[in-house]
């Protein structure tokens, strides 16, 4: 039986493995930096939109005895007051009134979004569906457009919440988030 013997290998055969495989590093480099090169050239610019709103919790003016104790000023009720006026902001409903309210349907930045399909929604085609799909009315379809640029968040410490759009368009962009607020 031989003994078992170990190999030592230091940083030395490394890099004379590296320098023997120069050229298949410097062609993997200059790969990568022409492809981010022409990714970031052909990329449509996205525009954000951004409108602050402040919502305030009223309470009533005039409290009878009975409406004192039943006023819920815990944390609680008062977090879940907020987090509803944020479920709400971007709730179908409201994107549906944002929608109608812009008119988005004739759109010009709408009509060619419908007509060419990116390449997710191209290979999302090519997957088969069961039979009971349903197929989105132009209205739903809008409304999915809003939501998926949509963006509401808190802001820390505060009474104030930011409502985002973003899109290709920076005009349209406004006027999506302005319609939200």
């Amino acid at each position: 039986m031989e003994p078992h013997r170990s190999e030592e290998i230091n940083l030395l055969d490394y890099w004379s493995v590296l320098q023997r495989r120069r050229w298949v590093i410097y062609l993997a480099v200059v790969v990568c930096v022409v492809f981010a090169l022409l990714a970031s050239v052909l990329a449509t610019p996205q525009y954000r939109a951004t409108c602050k709103l402040q919502i305030e919790r009223q309470n009533p003016d005039i409290l009878t005895f009975r409406d004192v104790g039943a006023v819920d000023s815990s944390w609680t009720a008062y977090s879940d007051f907020y987090e509803t006026q944020y479920q709400i902001l971007a709730s179908e409903s409201v994107a549906l009134i944002a929608a109608r309210r812009l008119d988005l349907l004739n759109h010009p930045l709408y009509l060619e979004r419908k007509s060419s399909p990116g390449w997710i929604d191209r290979l999302k085609a090519l997957i088969p569906r069961s039979s009971s799909s349903t197929t989105l009315s132009e209205e739903e379809m809008a409304v999915g457009w809003v939501q998926s640029g949509l963006d509401v968040s808190p802001v820390r410490n505060s009474h104030l919440v930011l409502v985002s759009w973003v899109c290709a368009d920076p005009g349209l962009a406004a006027q999506v988030a302005n319609a939200v607020a």
